[in-house]
């Protein structure tokens, strides 16, 4: 939602408007007394977080707890192989892996690497020929 520009006339009594954000200064361009600085009323992060956990503890008929509903949704959607869903689940269980890998001290010489490519390419060769390709 954008904040109107006011209109405020000066000593002369000619207008002119006033941006949204300096609605809420003084003149020396500080928050006014009782003004939390946000123009409307928001949720913030721990008001949010402890209606989302009231949210997921209410029963339906049977019994059931949002959350459980919730819970029971995204194992539904991962075994039916929903990757998004299986990564959620796995880094509740297990921990979120770290997004990069950790160079080794010692890297890997031109001649490893050529040996890992000549055993992946082996791999693919002998699963291309147990399905016929």
């Amino acid at each position: 939602m954008r904040l109107k520009k006011r209109v405020k006339r000066n000593s002369d009594g000619d207008s002119y408007e006033v941006p949204p954000s300096s609605a809420y200064l003084d003149e020396n361009n500080r928050m006014k007394p009782g003004n939390p600085g946000r123009p409307k009323k928001s949720f913030r992060g721990p008001q949010m977080v402890r209606l989302l956990r009231e949210i997921l503890q209410q029963q339906d008929g049977k019994g059931r707890t949002n959350g459980y509903r919730v819970m029971e949704a995204l194992v539904t959607k991962a075994k039916k192989g929903n990757v998004r869903s299986i990564e959620t689940i796995l880094n509740r269980i297990d921990g979120k892996l770290p997004d990069r890998l950790i160079q080794e001290e010692d890297p890997l010489t031109n001649e490893q690497l050529s040996e890992y490519r000549r055993e992946i390419e082996t791999a693919i060769d002998r699963v291309r020929r147990s399905r016929g390709s």
